[in-house]
Parts: structure tokens; C-alpha cells; sequence
């Protein structure tokens, strides 16, 4: 069984390296690929190469005249007019590499002498970081990964989405945790918290690294809010909002309106605000929820997930409508969650106009509700005039 665990995280390694190497191996290889094409071109006489170690690839690989020994001596002579005209690069070395080792081990040997001569160079890098892994060396590995990402300018993406989803592998999760401060983390954040690994990973991986508030908040956050809440892990969602600065409870005391719980950065274990052509909502000055509904037109106002206990719940609400002859229609909502699926709404509507007035509602969650969405609906009645509404109060009181 161990062996067995092993040979899936060594190959889940692998398809990580290959997978998210393909971009950058483009770009690593692209001056080579053109060496040895202009190679090809000299070769066939089509071209003069002005390459310097292209030319001494020539003489070694295609001496027409001449005995080996000879066609050794000319590719020094060759060699040594080249570091006159140019230093020695990575890609010589890949260009010049010798031919009668075994594959791997001719790899390996030119890995490493390349790595001598620049720790910048992709190809070699990728390439490490793939010999690492196969030697099951994979904090050696993720250590050239992160060469590869701090040099790499362009084509990183694949590498950062694999990364991602490399996640739910724990091992992965603590090798990755010295390299939290890295520039390129925030991209590999943002891609685990928008899709791929389980959330419950990413959270782990998180809590494991302590992330800066504001790192967690440029990698958007509340994607992976979204996600835990939708699978009933508010004990993550909330683990991981704290980290990023919340200081609200996932108890009915903290339901209402308040700069904590109107906080669009926790959405949706905050209120999320409608922000449509239809309603435009926002929080000023901590004066309850303002929101402007277009004539004839409704849309949702506000709306948020919780996970409270089973029982009996009292919900209140104080509206208040300016220009609004014909009154809003203000419909609220709860949809169970379950875990076989979204139960029907429990829902109710009510025309406000005049003055202020409160919407009160005895109400209860089931036992099997492990989640709850709460949503606010607003509908403008007149078809010409811009009405206002003001939700001054929100409450769910639980009977003692």
C-alpha cells in the first residue's frame, strides 16, 4: 500500500513537471531550436551561420573529411574562437552535449553542467526539477521550480495552475510553505482558489502557510469562500477569513448590518450587495443598506450563506421607500442545502411604501439545512421613476 501511495504521488509529480513545463520549454529551447535550424541551413548550403558554438556543433557532429581525432581537434579550435566571440552558455552546452552516455545519464551529467553555468536557464531548471523528482527528491525538485518561476517573464501560467492543483497533495502543500513570500505565489493562489484542487486543500494549505491579509485579498479571497461555503465548510471559510482580517462569527447574533458583516471582501459569509442594471446597492456610513431599483425593473438586493443550528428563528426587517408612489415589492428568501441537493426556498413578499415599515416572520431551520442562503429581491413598481430603499435593520432573533 505504501509503495503503491508513493508510485501515485511520484506520477502526479511527473504529470505536474510535463504538463506545466510545455510552455516554458518553448520558450527555454526557442534560441537553440533556431541554432540548430541555422545549423541545418549551413549544413544543406542554404545559410552561413553566424552562431559561434552552432559552428563548432558543425565541425564535431559532421566531419565529412577527416579522422575522429581530427574532427576533435578542429571542434577545439572551433570552441576556442567561440569564447573569444561570445561567453559559454546553457545552450551550448545542450547543443554540444556528448553522445555516447546512456540517455539519463547523459542528461543528468549536462543537467548539472549547465546548471554550472547559469541557474537561470529554464531548460535546465525544467529539466532538474524533473530528474529530482524521479530520484523522489521532490524538495530538491520544488527548489528548481522556484528558480523556474522567479526567471521566468512569460509562460509561467501552465506551471502555476499545476502548482494549484498539485495542492491536494499534502506533501506538496508543506514543501511549498517556505516559498509563501515568493512573488509567484500569488499566482498560484489565485489559480487554486478560483478552481482545480478541493477547496478544503487550499484552505489547509492556507492555514498551513499564514498567508499576509493582503496576499489572500489579491488572490481574491472570497473565490475560495465561495467554494468552501458551497460545500458546507464553514469551519475552513471561516478559519481562512480570519487570516485575512474578519472578525465576525458564524452565530444569528452577527446576522444583521454592520461594517463587519457588510465587509464585500468575506462574501458570502458577509452580505454580498446586488450590483445590477436593475439594483445598485451599497453600505455608507454605516447607515444600513441604500439601493436604487430602476423603474420597472428588479433584481436581487443582497445575499448571504450561513450554517446556524437546527431550531426556531424569529426574522426582522425595517424598509424604508423614497419616490416610490407605487411602492417595492421586497421579497426575502432561505434555501436549504443539503446533502442531497438545494431544498425549495422558504419565501415571502411584501409591498413597501409610505412609511418606515418592518417585516417580522417566525421561521425554521430543519435538521438536515447544514447550510442556509438568505437572499433580499427588490422590484421597482413604477415604470419612470427611480425609487430608493433603505434596509435599516436586519435581525434573526433565536426564542430563548
Amino acid at each position: 500500500m505504501a509503495k503503491a501511495a508513493s508510485d501515485f504521488k511520484l506520477l502526479a509529480w511527473r504529470v505536474i513537471l510535463v504538463v506545466a513545463g510545455a510552455g516554458l520549454v518553448w520558450v527555454a529551447f526557442r534560441d537553440a531550436s533556431l541554432a540548430v535550424m541555422r545549423n541545418f541551413a549551413e549544413q544543406t548550403g542554404q545559410a552561413t551561420t553566424s552562431d559561434p558554438w552552432v559552428r563548432v556543433l558543425a565541425i564535431r557532429r559532421i566531419g565529412e573529411d577527416g579522422a575522429p581525432a581530427a574532427i576533435e581537434e578542429g571542434a577545439r579550435d572551433a570552441a576556442r574562437q567561440a569564447l573569444i566571440e561570445r561567453p559559454l552558455g546553457p545552450e551550448a552546452i545542450w547543443l554540444l552535449q556528448p553522445q555516447q552516455a546512456g540517455q539519463s545519464e547523459r542528461d543528468a551529467a549536462v543537467l548539472k553542467l549547465s546548471e554550472r553555468v547559469s541557474r537561470r536557464d529554464l531548460a535546465t531548471q525544467l529539466g532538474l526539477a524533473r530528474f529530482e523528482a524521479e530520484q523522489q527528491n521532490l524538495e530538491r525538485s520544488v527548489a528548481h521550480i522556484d528558480r523556474i518561476l522567479r526567471v521566468a517573464a512569460r509562460g509561467a501560467g501552465p506551471l502555476h495552475a499545476n502548482l494549484a492543483l498539485g495542492l491536494d497533495n499534502p506533501e506538496l502543500r508543506t514543501l511549498l510553505v517556505p516559498y509563501k513570500d515568493r512573488v509567484w505565489m500569488k499566482a498560484v493562489l489565485a489559480a487554486a482558489f478560483g478552481a482545480g484542487p478541493k477547496p478544503e486543500s487550499v484552505a489547509e494549505f492556507v492555514k498551513l502557510a499564514r498567508f499576509p491579509a493582503e496576499v489572500l485579498h489579491d488572490a481574491k479571497l472570497d473565490r475560495l469562500l465561495r467554494r468552501l461555503t458551497a460545500t458546507g465548510n464553514f469551519t475552513d471559510a471561516y478559519d481562512v477569513a480570519r487570516l485575512a482580517g474578519y472578525g465576525g462569527l458564524n452565530d444569528p447574533r452577527d446576522f444583521g448590518v454592520s461594517e463587519t458583516t457588510m465587509d464585500q471582501r468575506f462574501a458570502p459569509l458577509t452580505w454580498g450587495l446586488g450590483n445590477s442594471d436593475a439594483v445598485s446597492a451599497s453600505f455608507p456610513d454605516n447607515a444600513g443598506i441604500l439601493a436604487e431599483v430602476q423603474p420597472g425593473k428588479g433584481d436581487l438586493l443582497a445575499t448571504r450563506s450561513t450554517a446556524y443550528p437546527t431550531g426556531a428563528y424569529r426574522l426582522e426587517m425595517d424598509l424604508v421607500v423614497e419616490d416610490a408612489p407605487a411602492g417595492i415589492d421586497v421579497s426575502w428568501s432561505m434555501t436549504c442545502i443539503t446533502p442531497q441537493g438545494a431544498l425549495r426556498p422558504v419565501r415571502q413578499d411584501q409591498l413597501i411604501k409610505g412609511p418606515p415599515q418592518r417585516i417580522a416572520v417566525d421561521i425554521t431551520i430543519p435538521a438536515n439545512c447544514l447550510v442556509q442562503t438568505w437572499s433580499i429581491r427588490a422590484s421597482n413598481l413604477n415604470n419612470q421613476l427611480t425609487a430608493s430603499l433603505q434596509v435599516r435593520k436586519i435581525g434573526l432573533i433565536k426564542p430563548v
